[in-house]
């Protein structure tokens, strides 16, 4: 589980809903015809160029809708790519830029079986500050071994030369089939799409990104006042049933505006 608290801002606009979008990138993955059953977005030829509309199947057991709007936090910003990893046909990299100054915590899973960009997320988060994530969905880099570590600490690099951050402050995270390698070239190529189209309101592109077996996307943005301060919380997720122990495959992340708790 990850959280981040952007750092307050002098003057602050309203949060912002919006709905799915391309980001101003060369490629978008999205869905054909012949799998729209299937998949989950698809280019409204209705609408104008720049919106995506989300149109997916009934909602399964866990009674879940697709979320329509989700509110943009100040200092976080989000870009999404395909590098093809399990599919073609929608985005499956998410490259998340934070301002400086942004706290981020994290709880991580106890299984003593832990994969490569979980080893690596947990031992920089202890040692640094973080300024990205870069998430993708179709691969976990599970039970990978050292070349796991290796690639993983291959896409924080990019990252980190794209965004002009130091490679320790950023964290990787993964999800999808085990026991496969990531395919590196391929995620970097997206992340070299993603990073420069990164944007405060990508969030509904991010929830698609990030799915895996998910029939819908799982997002939910909140605003409410905690003591005189109006706070704004959004927070996405993919994942399953599979979550023992203690969210062994289920990676949520969320992010607020309220400001971080004097240390005591």
């Amino acid at each position: 589980v990850i959280r981040m608290q952007t750092p307050p801002r002098s003057a602050r606009t309203s949060p912002r809903h919006h709905r799915l979008k391309p980001s101003a990138r060369r490629r978008l993955c999205v869905p054909n015809e012949r799998s729209a059953a299937t998949n989950n977005a698809r280019v409204d030829p209705a609408r104008s160029s720049n919106t995506v509309t989300v149109r997916l199947p009934e909602p399964v057991a866990v009674n879940l809708t697709a979320p329509t709007q989700l509110l943009s936090v100040p200092g976080v910003r989000l870009g999404t790519s395909c590098a093809g990893i399990k599919q073609t046909e929608r985005d499956d990299v998410v490259v998340i830029a934070l301002d400086e100054g942004t706290s981020v915590g994290a709880v991580f899973t106890q299984s003593r079986f832990r994969a490569a960009p979980v080893v690596i997320a947990q031992r920089a988060l202890a040692e640094a500050p973080v300024r990205a994530l870069v998430v993708n969905s179709g691969n976990a880099n599970a039970a990978t071994g050292r070349p796991g570590v290796d690639d993983a600490h291959t896409i924080c690099a990019e990252v980190s030369r794209q965004l002009n951050v130091a490679t320790g402050s950023v964290l990787p995270f993964s999800s999808g089939v085990i026991g496969e390698r990531l395919p590196v070239e391929a995620i970097n190529a997206a992340i070299r799409d993603a990073a420069p189209a990164a944007a405060e309101d990508n969030w509904l592109s991010a929830a698609v990104a990030i799915m895996t077996t998910d029939t819908v996307p799982k997002a939910v943005s909140r605003v409410g006042d905690l003591g005189a301060e109006r706070v704004t919380i959004t927070g996405i997720a993919n994942g399953c049933g599979r979550i023992t122990p203690e969210l062994a495959t289920m990676p949520p992340y969320s992010r607020t505006d309220r400001s971080p708790a004097p240390a005591a």
